[in-house]
């Protein structure tokens, strides 16, 4: 959720208000994969905001190489991959 602001440190794991961790993790994850390596992201538009996730991955090394969609229990999860 990403206007929500966690209440506790487990809340962190769903929770990061304006997409600050996720927007971290983007700029930082090149340092931390080996050649070749891959991102492999899980993310429901049911719960966060597909439209500021892209905007995050635009100005991030990566790009998307591949994506699905999967619906479980009528929520939808994009899984992508993404590569630098």
């Amino acid at each position: 959720y990403h206007n929500l602001e966690p209440n506790d440190w487990l809340e962190y794991g769903v929770a990061d208000p304006n997409y600050k961790n996720l927007s971290r993790f983007f700029m930082e994850a090149q340092t931390r994969l080996r050649l070749g390596g891959f991102i492999l992201l899980g993310f429901s538009p049911f719960y966060g905001d597909s439209s500021e996730l892209e905007k995050i991955i635009a100005k991030s090394p990566f790009q998307t190489v591949e994506k699905d969609s999967l619906t479980k229990q009528d929520i939808t999860w994009d899984v992508t991959k993404l590569r630098n």
